[in-house]
């Protein structure tokens, strides 16, 4: 087990979840060494910059076929950073 799920609205819920990771040291201590063990496996730097570069791609696509380049607010003042 690498994490709890607690019930959408149910703060009751989520308050028996913390309590049981807060008085199971052993519960813990699993979960995060496994937690850990997944993101040394999956979240290289070069996984990392291949889903960054697609989401990039994605993104220029998608102003590149519905972007008349004003900004999105209506204005034509561009505030925004340069990737």
């Amino acid at each position: 087990e690498i994490g709890l799920v607690a019930k959408a609205d149910d703060p009751d819920d989520l308050r028996d979840k913390i309590m049981l990771l807060a008085d199971d040291d052993t519960l813990r201590q699993n979960m995060g060494a496994k937690s850990a063990q997944i993101a040394r496996s999956n979240l290289t730097w070069s996984t990392t910059t291949q889903d960054i570069a697609k989401v990039l791609t994605q993104v220029s696509s998608h102003n590149g076929s519905s972007h008349n380049g004003s900004s999105h607010n209506g204005s034509s003042h561009n505030t925004g950073a340069k990737l």
